[in-house]
């Protein structure tokens, strides 16, 4: 799911892979993260292309309305849970 948060824009597999690794600190196989993404294009989060590049397929990414309702629905999660927690623990 957090791949949904580095697809903004179309991008290509290879340079997602790049940016899980700058942003988690963590190499990610092609073969995995293809998997993952074949996982939410049928989920419909995500669309892809394939075209040629020198010779060689390349995979685009893109996120769909749907995946940026998720996208967006996890992000406002994840602030609640940084937000202040008020505990009313009545009177002493």
């Amino acid at each position: 799911m957090q791949i949904l948060h580095l697809v903004g824009h179309e991008r290509i597999g290879r340079e997602l892979a790049k940016l899980i690794a700058k942003n988690w600190g963590r190499r990610v196989p092609y073969s995995t993260l293809y998997l993952h993404i074949e996982r939410l294009r049928k989920a419909g989060l995500v669309k892809v292309r394939t075209d040629t590049r020198k010779g060689r397929p390349v995979r685009y990414v893109q996120i769909t309305g749907d995946g940026a309702k998720v996208r967006n629905q996890s992000q406002d999660f994840y602030r609640s849970l940084a937000d202040p927690v008020i505990v009313d623990l009545g009177e002493a």
